[in-house]
C-alpha cells in the first residue's frame, strides 16, 4: 500500500502556510449545489461543524469536520494540474465526496486518527487512496473507484448500504487484529470478492489487482483463493501467523515480510509466478524452489514453509542460499552474503545490495561488505554479481556475466560467454571480454 503519513505531513506543512479557504462562494456550485466553501489553488480548507458545500479548488488539503458535507474536488481546468493531488479529511457526519480527474488524492473517510463511524458517499477518479472504517465497528460507507489504480484501505464490519467497487484494476488493503481472515476473489476475473472475518468483512465488485492484509494478531489463518487474472497478494503479519494461499491461474506475486505458522502452505497456481521475501532482518534464508521449502533463520530460530508454483523469486535477507528450477527462473537477491544455484532453465540470476523495483521499497540489508556465488548451471544464463567481491560461474551456454564494483572472478564455461568485469581487478574467463584485468 502507498505511504501516506509522510505524504501527509509534507503537505499540511505545507498547506498551513497558505491561505485558508473562504466561506463566501459566488458562482461555484458541486452536485448542483451552491458552494458555502471554495478554495485557492495550493491552499488549504477548513470547514464548519455544519453542513458544508465545499468546492476545492485547486486546496492541497481539506479539513470538512463535522456535519453532513458535500466536497467537490476541481482545479484542473485553467491550465493548471495540481499533480500531488488533494489530502481530504471528511470528519464526522455522512459526508460525500466527487472527484474531478485529479489523480492521487487521499480521502480520509472519518478523521486522520482512525474515527469513522457514519455512512459515507466516496468516488475517487485516478490513483486515488481511500481510508475507510474502524476494526471491529459497522462500516456503511459506499465507495467508487471510477477507473483503475485507485485504492482502498478497509477496516470494519460492512454493513447497509455499504458498497465498494474497486473499478478496472483496484487494490484493496484489509486491515484485521483478530483471528482468521477468508479473502474469496475465485468466482470470475471481473466479478466480486469477499471478505470474512472476526473483525473485519466485506464484499467488493470489480477487478481486484492488488491485496494487501495487514494484521498485528499472532496467531490465526489467512487464506485466499484467486482467480485465472493477473493478482498481487502482500501479507504483513507476525511470523506465527499461518497463511493459506491458492493464487490461481494468472501471472500472479505473493508477497510478505514473514514466513508464517507451521502450518502454512502457499501455492502459486499454472501462470508465471513471484515469490516475494522481505526477510532483511533474518540471519539466513534458504529457498530451494524445485524442493517447493523455504527455510529462514533468526535470533536461532527456524521456520520452515511450502510453496510451491514460483518459477521467479526476490528475496532479501543478511545471507541467502537458492537453489532453482529446471524452468526459466528470474531469481534477485538482496543478502550480505548470497548464493544461488542455478538449474536447466534459461535464468536471470542477479545478486544487488538492494531491491529497487517495487512499489513499496525495501529496507537494505545492513552489511559491512558483500559478496555472492552464482552458479548459473547447464543452460543460456544471464548472471549479475553483487557490490562486492564475487564468483559467478556460467557453466554450460552462451552466458552473459556481468559482475559488480568488487573484486571477481567471472568464468564462462563451456560455450560463446560474454563477460564484463567492474571497477576493481576482475579475473574472466569467456569468449568476449569487457572490463577484465586478468583474462584466463
Amino acid at each position: 500500500m502507498r505511504a501516506i503519513s509522510l505524504t501527509a505531513v509534507a503537505l499540511l506543512g505545507a498547506a498551513l502556510l497558505a491561505p485558508v479557504g473562504t466561506a463566501a462562494a459566488v458562482g461555484e456550485t458541486c452536485q448542483g449545489q451552491a458552494a458555502t466553501i471554495v478554495g485557492t489553488p495550493g491552499g488549504q480548507i477548513t470547514g464548519t461543524e455544519g453542513a458544508d458545500v465545499i468546492v476545492t479548488n485547486g486546496a492541497i488539503r481539506v479539513d470538512a469536520l463535522g456535519g453532513d458535507d458535500l466536497v467537490c474536488s476541481t482545479g484542473e481546468n485553467g491550465g493548471v494540474t495540481y499533480a500531488i493531488g488533494v489530502i481530504v479529511v471528511l470528519g464526522a457526519g455522512a459526508d460525500t465526496f466527487i472527484p474531478s480527474e485529479r489523480d492521487n488524492s487521499t480521502i480520509y473517510a472519518g478523521t486522520v486518527d482512525g474515527t469513522d463511524t457514519d455512512a459515507d458517499v466516496i468516488r475517487v477518479s485516478g490513483e486515488g487512496l481511500v481510508i475507510s472504517g474502524m476494526a471491529g465497528q459497522p462500516n456503511a460507507d459506499i465507495i467508487d473507484l471510477v477507473v483503475a489504480a485507485g485504492e482502498v484501505s478497509w477496516s470494519g464490519i460492512q454493513t447497509a448500504p455499504g458498497a465498494v467497487s474497486l473499478g478496472r484494476n483496484g487494490i484493496l488493503g484489509v486491515r484485521s487484529a483478530n483471528g482468521d481472515v477468508t479473502v474469496d476473489a475465485s468466482g470470475t476475473v471481473d466479478a466480486s470478492g469477499t471478505v470474512t472475518g472476526a473483525d473485519t468483512a466485506l464484499t467488493w465488485t470489480g477487478r481486484l489487482l492488488r491485496l494487501v492484509f495487514t494484521t498485528s494478531a499472532k496467531y490465526g489463518r489467512f487464506t485466499f483463493r484467486g482467480t485465472d487474472g493477473t493478482e498481487r497478494v502482500k501479507v504483513n503479519a507476525p511470523m506465527t501467523y499461518d497463511r493459506d494461499i491458492a493464487l490461481g491461474g494468472g501471472h500472479d506475486s505473493y508477497e510478505s515480510n514473514s514466513l508464517g505458522g507451521k502450518a502454512t502452505r502457499i501455492k502459486g497456481g499454472d501462470g508465471r509466478n513471484r515469490l516475494l521475501l522481505d526477510l532483511h532482518n533474518h540471519d539466513r534464508v534458504r529457498v530451494d524452489l524445485s524442493g517447493s521449502r523455504v527455510t529462514a533463520t533468526k535470533v536461532g530460530v527456524e521456520e520452515s514453509v511450502r510453496v510451491r508454483g514460483f518459477p521467479d523469486l526476490t528475496v532479501a535477507a543478511k545471507r541467502a542460499d537458492v537453489i532453482g528450477t529446471d524452468r526459466a527462473n528470474h531469481i534477485t537477491v538482496a543478502a550480505c552474503r548470497t548464493t544461488i544455484k542455478g538449474m536447466k532453465g534459461r535464468d536471470l540470476l542477479s545478486a544487488e545490495a538492494r531491491y529497487r523495483d517495487l512499489a513499496d521499497p525495501w529496507v537494505r540489508p545492513r552489511c559491512s561488505n558483500y559478496a555472492a556465488t552464482i552458479d548459473g548451471g547447464p543452460s543460456i544464463d544471464f548472471i549479475e554479481g553483487s557490490s562486492g567481491d564475487d564468483r559467478l560461474v556460467g557453466g554450460r551456454g552462451r552466458d552473459t556475466i556481468a559482475g559488480g564494483p568488487g573484486k571477481d572472478r567471472l568464468i564462462g564455461g563451456p560455450g560463446k560467454d560474454r563477460v564484463s568485469g567492474g571497477l576493481q581487478r576482475d579475473v574472466c574467463q569467456g569468449e568476449k571480454f569487457r572490463n577484465c584485468e586478468k583474462r584466463i
